[in-house]
């Protein structure tokens, strides 16, 4: 794919697939991130939508263009039999140099089918902050209430010098079922706090998912 030039490409779907036997995962694809970069139509990007389906063992990303009519669109989705492996193998995709992500000004995370709450665990607030350093230029962050906790947990202990490690454009968090209240509310204010302190203010907002996402 590398020796391709396909300028009229407008959509491109990448499946990587692990079984449980599959020790140790290497995900080392220069040359298909090269084609990608390559390709103008899938440089136009500035909303991605990232899901998890915990009966099918799978996760993805979603990448649209501005225009959401258009069919041009990135979808990256990794099957593996182990849930804890499938975060870091995606982070590890987006974090490449050539994967570009400049463009990209909404992320809504939380799509999918869920069998049961996910629990959270020491390491997950440093996936998820790992996660989400390459998304520099989002402004609105839009949140389902099955993943609004463990994310703000994550950007909790983005206090201090830290305030902008992840999300520095970030204006706008959008959260489905809101309660100013409510312990999610409880959590994330530590971090709009620190942001305030930098002189980035961030409004916190209901997120009604039925209306149109934009």
């Amino acid at each position: 794919m590398a020796r391709i030039d396909a300028p009229l490409l407008d959509h491109l779907y990448i499946l990587l697939s692990f079984s449980a036997f599959d020790r140790v995962i290497v995900l080392d694809t220069p040359q298909l991130l090269r084609f990608i970069s390559r390709i103008p139509k899938l440089q136009a990007r500035d909303e991605a939508f990232i899901g998890f389906d915990a009966e099918e063992f799978k996760i993805w990303i979603n990448f649209f263009c501005t225009t959401r009519i258009s069919r041009r669109a990135l979808r990256l989705e990794i099957f593996c039999f182990e849930p804890e492996r499938q975060f870091p193998c995606l982070a590890q995709f987006c974090r490449s140099p050539l994967f570009p992500l400049r463009s990209l000004e909404y992320l809504y995370i939380g799509e999918g089918q869920f069998s049961q709450p996910r629990r959270r665990n020491h390491t997950e607030n440093t996936r998820w902050l790992e996660f989400l350093q390459p998304f520099a230029a989002v402004k609105n962050l839009y949140l389902t209430k099955e993943f609004a906790l463990h994310i703000a947990h994550a950007l909790q202990e983005l206090v201090g010098g830290r305030a902008m490690e992840a999300l520095p454009a970030l204006e706008n968090v959008f959260i489905d079922e809101f309660q100013p209240s409510g312990a999610v509310h409880e959590v994330i204010k530590e971090f709009v706090a620190a942001r305030q302190l930098a002189g980035h203010t961030i409004i916190i907002s209901h997120w009604d998912r039925k209306k149109r996402r934009r």
